[in-house]
């Protein structure tokens, strides 16, 4: 007898959030898929002096990064304006970390929103196609991570796949 993966189910969630009408005049739709093993996952957490920078640091699996990089091609195509990243269902955000994702004119990158744990990270939408170009291609291997830099960066933005896990993000996140 061979073993055979179950089928997942596909439920679309949205944005309920305080801002959920403002960021978007459309209803922002991401799938996440749910296994009986399983659950899509993208962790946020800031770190001062991370591998000698300020740094974002995304954790997702294979299936959160597909999500994310669906996220980054409708702010690419202008059918999504902005996303508190924090505030998507299948996101853990450690320490009240807040990043806001937008669409814009100038590539300014990530940068302090303000005194709190707080991001606003600017991208055109060359900037949110590369991104999500960078997810396909990490979400292709076991293990490993990009760097989704822009010009004007104020804060590194890494993302990685199964490189840190649960132990790790309870020791440090």
């Amino acid at each position: 007898m061979t073993w055979r993966p179950r089928a997942t189910r596909r439920r679309t969630t949205r944005s309920t959030g305080p801002l959920a009408r403002v960021r978007s005049p459309r209803p922002v739709n991401v799938s996440v898929s749910r296994s009986r093993h399983t659950v899509t996952t993208l962790r946020i957490g800031y770190f001062k002096d991370f591998k000698s920078s300020n740094a974002i640091l995304l954790e997702a699996d294979t299936d959160g990064l597909r999500a994310l990089a669906q996220l980054f091609r409708s702010l690419a195509a202008g059918t999504l304006d902005n996303v508190g990243l924090h505030d998507l269902p299948f996101v853990e955000a450690h320490h009240g970390v807040l990043v806001t994702a937008t669409r814009s004119a100038h590539d300014r990158g990530a940068r302090h929103a303000d005194a709190r744990p707080a991001f606003l990270w600017e991208r055109t939408e060359d900037g949110w196609r590369d991104a999500a170009d960078k997810l396909d291609v990490l979400s292709q291997h076991k293990e490993g991570h990009q760097y989704l830099d822009a010009d004007e960066d104020e804060v590194v933005i890494q993302v990685s796949k199964g490189e840190y896990g649960d132990d790790w993000w309870r020791e440090h996140g």
